[in-house]
């Protein structure tokens, strides 16, 4: 028999199948309300909040019928609406435990198999910020072509954030200078793409001013990279360099191998 409920409407559009289940188990009554007010919780929602509210109701359904196949299994679409990856295999783990003969089961193992996949690979990324958060690890130049500076070399998190060591900053000849620059500069991560932006300076500020350039005669580089692969962490980046006094341009690109 189908679940009795309006949230198979949802689950047709994320995953492309209905679950049946082999008996109905019997439910309190609040337990049923939760469970309702998520199903109304998922044909309401428009943002992540919803969701979250969604996730709420059905955690408390399963809280009081720890046993009900299908608030298990609802519960495991909206944690992977809400990228809980790990809270969706565990709840979905669960739902094929409680209901082992299910008609359907093996289409609740294919979209679990695809969770974990996703899980796997997050996990991957974790353990690359998770290396570069560690004060010893190491950064090696393995291949170039062109001519960058390697002031790339360090990255570190601040937080939430990653950044880039500034390490030209400390070959700057004046203290003026030094104090003008930035420390780090900012990297935006993107799966396993990421990009900054990079400024440092050629002159000094007398001499900008007789130029009539920006203090210290800036230049940009604004470096597009990519995680290649994991086992070592190995990085390519393209570095496009554009020096704001003469506007010149130019391009290199840079593999880096990053070590524990």
């Amino acid at each position: 028999m189908r679940f009795p409920n309006l949230l198979m409407t949802v689950t047709l559009c994320m995953l492309g199948f209905a679950v049946q289940a082999l008996a109905q188990v019997p439910v309190g009554e609040q337990a049923r309300r939760y469970f309702d007010r998520g199903t109304a919780a998922v044909e309401m929602a428009e943002t992540q909040s919803d969701f979250a509210a969604a996730a709420r109701e059905f955690e408390e359904a399963v809280r009081l019928a720890p046993d009900w196949p299908e608030a298990h299994y609802n519960l495991g679409l909206v944690r992977e609406k809400l990228d809980d990856l790990e809270g969706a295999v565990s709840s979905l783990n669960r739902y094929l435990e409680l209901a082992p003969g299910v008609a359907d089961a093996a289409a609740v193992r294919s979209q679990l198999n695809k969770i974990e996949y996703k899980r796997d690979k997050r996990d991957e990324m974790k353990q690359f910020f998770d290396i570069l958060a560690r004060p010893n690890h190491s950064k090696t130049l393995v291949q170039e072509e062109g001519s960058c500076l390697q002031w790339t070399k360090n990255m570190v998190l601040s937080g939430k954030k990653i950044l880039i060591i500034n390490k030209v900053k400390q070959m700057y000849n004046f203290k003026d200078m030094r104090d003008y620059a930035s420390d780090y500069f900012e990297v935006n991560f993107e799966k396993k793409k990421y990009e900054y932006k990079a400024t440092h300076y050629n002159c000094t500020k007398e001499v900008s001013r007789t130029l009539n350039i920006s203090p210290y005669c800036p230049s940009d580089s604004i470096v597009s990279g990519e995680v290649l692969s994991f086992y070592p962490i190995t990085l390519k980046e393209e570095i496009l360099v554009i020096d704001s006094s003469t506007k010149n341009q130019f391009k290199c690109s840079q593999v880096w191998e990053v070590r524990e």
